[in-house]
């Protein structure tokens, strides 16, 4: 999943423009890159008010009570000058940009939830490779199960926990806040351990579908996809979360980072929880984007396919 998958062949040039903005403001080589502080997401949204997709920037403000704000990037001084300085040129359809005000995104994270290694989120989806036989795994976030870690999972409704898998690639990394990043880990089922939950393939999102968010609790919640971001910027990690798509509202709490999320049918598999702002969005981190990541023929994950 792509920008241009998201908005579609016929609106190809605001695509092209999020693409231009996308390289201009990671394009740094401060390992403090200045325009993240203010400006942490850049890609599309939909603005309810014209009924259309329009490019917008998600730029830091703590303050924000709510969603809903889109205000002209003319209107907002501080960003239009950290744009025309990471551009080097003024373009004329910077008056097309709305900016979105909302405060910086953080982690899904919480002690005592669903899986539990050196982090704690929940399990994701259920995966398959072949390494001379097939193996069984899951999907959870990156910086839930860093690289070789043993993995604990609690059933819902229950206090015991047991050690169910390990993790054979983690995709999380900190520091490099100008190469977004893949934030998924792919955890190796023990021996006879079941493989929950099950979706059949995966599928893209788009603009105002409804999706379902299967967290630590035993029903689905139920959410609508507002926007889609090429990077999104976690300033409390110092670092960038690449293709995501955000909600209307947010859906998640502490505790479901590396939840599946899924398309209205409840069928397929669009991303994975990766971050959230409270009273605002949730953050998912596309599935084709995150599975396209993980290095199969160096790991041994050959041919990794949801089950």
């Amino acid at each position: 999943m792509n920008l241009l998958t998201f908005v579609g062949e016929e609106q190809e040039q605001i695509a092209e423009r999020a693409s231009l903005l996308h390289i201009a403001l990671l394009d740094s080589n401060s390992e403090t890159n200045p325009y993240l502080k203010t400006i942490f997401g850049a890609g599309v949204d939909y603005h309810p008010d014209e009924k259309r997709l329009v490019q917008v920037l998600l730029v830091d403000s703590p303050e924000e009570e709510g969603p809903g704000k889109f205000l002209n990037i003319f209107d907002d001084n501080d960003t239009l000058y950290l744009v025309r300085a990471a551009l080097g040129r003024d373009l004329r359809w910077l008056e097309e940009i709305y900016v979105c005000p909302q405060p910086a995104p953080d982690l899904q994270l919480k002690v005592g939830d669903r899986i539990s290694s050196n982090k704690v989120g929940t399990t994701g989806a259920g995966v398959s490779w072949h390494n001379g036989k097939l193996i069984n795994g899951f999907l959870t976030a990156g910086h839930v199960a860093p690289n070789g870690s043993y993995v604990h999972r609690r059933g819902i409704g229950s206090s015991r926990s047991q050690h169910v898998g390990t993790t054979r690639h983690c995709g999380f990394r900190t520091g490099y806040p100008n190469m977004p990043i893949a934030d998924v880990s792919v955890v190796e089922l023990k021996q006879n351990q079941p493989v929950t939950p099950s979706f059949r393939g995966t599928s893209a999102a788009k603009a105002n579908d409804a999706v379902y968010i299967h967290g630590p609790i035993r029903q689905p919640k139920a959410a609508k996809v507002m926007g889609f971001c090429t990077f999104v910027y976690v300033p409390k990690i110092n670092a960038t979360l690449g293709n995501c798509y955000f909600t209307t509202r947010h859906a998640t709490r502490a505790g479901y980072s590396g939840a599946t999320v899924s398309d209205k049918k409840n069928s397929s598999v669009i991303g994975i929880v990766v971050a959230g702002t409270r009273r605002f969005t949730t953050y998912v981190q596309s599935i084709d984007y995150v599975i396209s990541s993980v290095p199969q023929n160096s790991k041994g994950l050959h041919g990794i396919n949801i089950v």
